[in-house]
């Protein structure tokens, strides 16, 4: 699989950081490399356990970076290092209420 072209969303998400527009689609050379699978083995079974366990009562979201989760607010002392330590963190599952919790 490691060697098949990307294509469908996964395409138009690599142009985004690809060379400018100006060149041919299909002459585009990025380094990066579709996943084979977004969860491991222990998150795929962690998920199913989740799942029956709330049993439709709440929402499951995976992969939420912390960041999109907590902000800092304005004025806060040292506020983009308290940034920089939650940017690029994130949290294997989340549950939210059906609400707009």
């Amino acid at each position: 699989m490691a060697n098949e072209s990307p294509s469908g969303c996964l395409l138009a998400i690599l142009r985004l950081f690809g060379p400018s527009q100006s060149r041919a689609p299909d002459k585009v050379a990025l380094p990066y490399l579709r996943r084979d699978y977004l969860f491991s083995r222990a998150e795929v079974s962690f998920y199913g356990v989740l799942n029956n366990a709330v049993a439709g009562q709440y929402l499951i979201f995976a992969k939420v970076r912390l960041a999109d989760l907590l902000y800092i607010p304005r004025g806060t002392p040292a506020r983009q290092s308290a940034f920089n330590r939650i940017q690029s963190k994130h949290i294997d599952f989340i549950l939210c209420a059906g609400n707009g919790s």
